[in-house]
């Protein structure tokens, strides 16, 4: 039980350290792909 909760919330620091990214619930909402070019 305990391993199970380090690993949850090991998941959940990883997840707040580099943010949701593709996975974030406002981008799945959204529905718009923003296209950035780098020249």
């Amino acid at each position: 039980m305990f391993m199970k909760n380090l690993t949850i919330s090991g998941g959940f620091l990883l997840l707040a350290i580099t943010g949701p990214g593709a996975y974030s619930i406002d981008r799945l909402l959204n529905k718009k792909v923003v296209s950035t070019r780098y020249t």
